[in-house]
């Protein structure tokens, strides 16, 4: 965790709670500036099976690395520090992995403001071997690209670590360790994970850091490129993300170039986007807009770097461009 003083309580008294008590949790504290490193160490002192490390900060890959190398148990779950577990989160995780043989369990994210679990009578169990979960997580539909409401067998990370320096970290390691090891993964529609949507966290704050998520599309194109079946949807996923950043950046002047490589990558990739049946709904209708209005968008963004060189009617310009957008 990094400044997580105003959840971490709460996540960590939701790992208390497990109906099981046979659990080990890793706090990687990574530089944090707040009190969570304090909070950690009461914790620990109350309960040893919390075992507290304080670092530099060096990101999330680098902490969740830490944890993996003092990691002892059987299985190994990721937990954000500002999200919360089901009671049976740990107890039920670790069930479907012992009654399928599969290598990754998955439970469905609860998205919403306040934490209260559903009724779940039912427990229905997918299971995808490691090509179709591959193809499943690329196309973007039931298995999600986070490590989080995921239960690993730890010996996966035997080899396989996640690439410090790197944010998006969980698609690209998703995708490579599924590949690598042929993981099976089993999915469950139960919600046992609770996430919480921090206006304050990465994803829904802008930085250039989040301009990784193109370079991890790239590694994940490049590492299926002789595949047909697997690089057709690693391009999808590619398409969904060079769109994403594209409609993040093009009102930004100072973004130009980002921007202007997503359209390069949009306009290369729209047709086999629609000539591909698998396509998601999302990305065909992303790729028929492009032809409409990404040309338009072009030239308002041209108008507007014009506006930053030069004063006068080039800015009257680009307001037009913009409003025309």
């Amino acid at each position: 965790m990094y400044n997580a003083e105003k959840y971490l309580p709460q996540c960590l008294d939701s790992i208390v709670a497990q109906s099981t008590r046979e659990w080990e949790t890793i706090l990687i504290d990574d530089g944090s500036t707040d009190s969570s490193g304090s909070i950690c160490d009461e914790y620990a002192a109350k309960d040893s099976r919390f075992k507290v490390v304080h670092q530099p900060n060096q990101g999330q890959a680098a902490a969740r690395n830490t944890g993996l190398g003092m990691a002892s148990g059987i299985y190994t779950v990721f937990v954000d520090a500002d999200d919360m577990l089901h009671p049976q989160f740990v107890e039920l995780m670790a069930k479907m992995l012992k009654d399928t043989d599969a290598d990754i369990a998955q439970c469905t994210f609860l998205r919403k403001k306040k934490c209260r679990w559903p009724d779940q009578a039912v427990w229905n169990v997918n299971m995808f071997n490691s090509y179709d979960a591959l193809c499943d997580l690329l196309y973007q539909s039931e298995i999600s690209s986070s490590v989080c409401a995921k239960m690993f067998r730890t010996r996966l990370f035997e080899k396989e670590k996640f690439r410090g320096g790197l944010y998006y970290e969980d698609l690209e390691l998703i995708a490579r360790i599924i590949d690598s090891t042929k993981a099976k993964v089993a999915s469950t529609m139960h919600c046992l994970y609770f996430y919480r949507d921090n206006e304050e966290s990465f994803i829904n704050t802008f930085s250039t850091k989040r301009f990784d998520v193109l370079k991890v599309v790239d590694m994940i194109e490049e590492r299926f490129a002789d595949d047909p079946v697997l690089l057709a949807a690693a391009q999808d996923r590619k398409f969904a993300a060079y769109c994403n950043m594209y409609l993040l950046t093009h009102r930004m002047p100072e973004q130009v170039e980002v921007t202007q490589r997503c359209l390069d990558v949009v306009r290369r990739y729209r047709g086999r986007i629609l000539k591909n049946p698998k396509s998601r709904a999302k990305n065909k209708f992303g790729a028929l807009i492009s032809f409409l209005f990404f040309n338009r968008f072009t030239c308002a963004n041209n108008k507007t770097n014009l506006a930053i060189a030069a004063p006068g009617p080039a800015i009257q310009s680009a307001d037009r461009g913009a409003t025309a957008q």
